[in-house]
Order: structure tokens, then sequence, then C-alpha cells
């Protein structure tokens, strides 16, 4: 069976810049089992993975192109691989306009974050959108029931593939850790980054020879960078080392013993399994997928605020046995559910009832 598996613009399907759909896109070209009969379709950037089937359309001028134009170029690419089935990533104009171009297709649309209420006629136009496709993949339940809430199932298919994190790169040496906390994606607002900045300038002072480090791309307007910087200059155990390479990402992560996941919404949290994954402690909000990803193997908080945030890492620095319980815990759960395995069973099933 033939999968054409089509990329939102602004992802770089490669090693210097994959994002969390990148990563999730590339799991299933290597572990399903229609991963040979597969063809990711990306607009073109350098340095993309060379070690599967990836094809290019022109990416002038990102901002400025129509969602028209984009997808005209997919559908050539599309046609190219004569698939059974078209995957689209996480955006909804795009799959709907697919599925227009090539009435002949069956697409479907992977959502990866929570739902955004619209009202009006923008709601009407969207429900319109979600019309025209075969089905849809969402990466938790959360996720998916929170678009049922806003768009009643209309019969085709809904469908819940959690992300998986591929074991055997994640085996690390506990005696190599060191006394650090790691907070991994975007730093903006939604992320509760400013929160997390506030608790660690608080709590790190009473704490030398515990650092912290910031690992993701600087987001946000410019009244919250300045913010975000005027909180973390005073305290320099706290370092920005902006967006990594994925690979130096895992290596960071495999020699802290802290994470921090504090985001206001989530539609999965592919973080929080990255940091089970790693043997950490993790400290996360239940926001929108966090909860059913964390279960009772995390420090939960309801809400990142600084002052509850402080406690939580307050509490994880001076208290060692926890640490240690939390960090088998959750990886106890990620080996029992959010493995590459488990990902490729529940795609290759999704992948099955939309055939």
């Amino acid at each position: 069976m033939r999968i054409a598996v089509i990329l939102p613009r602004n992802m770089h399907f490669g090693p210097a810049g994959a994002t969390s759909i990148d990563l999730c896109a590339r799991d299933a070209v290597l572990h399903s089992r229609y991963g040979a009969d597969m063809r990711i379709i990306c607009e073109d950037a350098p340095g993309l993975y060379e070690d599967m089937p990836v094809a290019t359309f022109s990416g002038r001028g990102l901002s400025g192109r129509s969602v028209d134009a984009r997808m005209r170029d997919a559908a050539r690419a599309v046609a190219a691989h004569d698939p059974d089935l078209v995957i689209v990533h996480q955006h909804a104009p795009s799959a709907a306009r697919l599925a227009r171009l090539m009435p002949d297709r069956r697409v479907v649309l992977y959502l990866h974050g929570m739902p955004k209420r619209l009202s009006g006629f923008r709601r009407w136009w969207r429900a319109r959108d979600y019309r025209d496709l075969a089905g849809m993949i969402f990466v938790s339940a959360a996720a998916r029931d929170a678009f049922a809430a806003l768009y009643p199932p209309d019969g085709r298919p809904r469908m819940v593939v959690p992300n998986g994190i591929d074991p055997q790169f994640w085996a690390g040496d506990d005696s190599a850790r060191g006394d650090t906390i790691v907070m991994v994606g975007r730093i903006e607002p939604q992320k509760g980054s400013l929160a997390v900045a506030q608790a660690l300038a608080e709590v790190l002072p009473r704490h030398p020879g515990w650092q912290a480090r910031f690992i993701g791309p600087m987001a946000g307007d410019r009244a919250f960078r300045e913010a975000f910087a005027r909180t973390i200059a005073p305290c320099p155990s706290i370092t920005l080392t902006g967006a990594l390479p994925f690979d130096e990402v895992r290596k960071e992560c495999l020699s802290a013993r802290i994470a921090v996941l504090a985001s206001h919404a989530e539609g999965f949290g592919r973080v929080a399994v990255e940091a089970f994954a790693a043997r950490l402690a993790l400290i996360a909000t239940r926001a929108g997928g966090l909860g059913e990803v964390i279960g009772d193997c995390a420090y939960a908080l309801p809400s990142p605020e600084p002052a509850p945030l402080a406690q939580a890492i307050e509490t994880l620095i001076t208290d060692p046995a926890l640490r240690e319980d939390l960090a088998t815990r959750g990886h106890a759960r990620f080996q029992a559910h959010y493995t590459t395995a488990a990902f490729a069973a529940a795609f290759d099933a999704a992948v099955a009832r939309l055939r």
C-alpha cells in the first residue's frame, strides 16, 4: 500500500532542524509495516534526511505563497508516487485543498495539537474543510475528544496514534549525569517558559552546583523576550542554548536529572515521553494530552505558575529518592506505552482502517 506523507510549511525534515512533527513522520517510515512504500513530501530545504525517500517542491517565499499554490505543487509530487492514501500533517486547509485537487485519493489529516475554538464564518469554513477528508488521526484521546466537542462525529474515522520513541537511542549512564534541569522546546508564553525561568531564578541560588538549561528557539513577542532575559540575567546558573539538533537534545537529556514541561496546552507532549525515555524526573502540567501521557509518573501541576513550579523544583532537588522513584516509574511508563513499536502498531491499525 503506497502512502504519501505531506509535511506542513516551516518544518525541516532533516537532522539539524526536525520538529516533533518531522520526527513523527520519520518514525512512521522507519517502523511502520507500510514504511517501505511511504514517501515524505515536503518543501525543499538544505540538509534533509538522506536515508529515506523524500520528494520536494519549491519553498520559495514560504510566507507569501498561498495554500492553493503550495498544494498544487504538492499534488504533482503526490501524483508521481501514485499513493493509495495521502496523510497531511497538522494543516487542515492544506489537507482540504489537496483533497479537492485529488478527489480520487483518500486524504487524511494528522493533527498534533489541541484544536482551536473558532467562531462564525471561520468555524463554518473549517467544518467545510473537514468534510472533504477521508478521516483524521489525533495524537491523544484528549485532542480527539476536544475536537469532537467542537465538531461532532460525522461517520468518518477519527483515530488516536500517540507518538513513540525508539528505546535503543535512549540508553544512558546514570553515573555520568550532572545536577542539571532541562527545559526542551520553544521558549514562548504558551509553554510557560517565563514562569519556569522565574521559579528557577528563585530556587537555584539556594543550591550551588545545580544548573538549568533552556533548549529551544526563542519565540513570543518582544515584551516576552525582554521579560525572559531580565529574569535569567541575575542567575548565571540558567543558560539558554537555543535550538539544537535532535541528537544534541538527546545528549542533554541523558546528562541531566530533572526535566520541566509547563505548557498551558499540549496535544500530546513528546517532550514528556523523551524525559521518561531519558530516565529524568519530570515536572509537568496536565494540560491537554499531557495528563494521559504522564499518568501518575511525574510531579504533576494543575497550571504553570511560578510558586508551585518553584516548590516542585525545590522538592526534587532536595529529595533524591523521589527523583529516582519518578525517573524509574516514568521510564517504565515509556517502555509500556510510548515506544516506536507501540506507535507503529497504532499507526498501522489506523492505516488498515482507512483502507
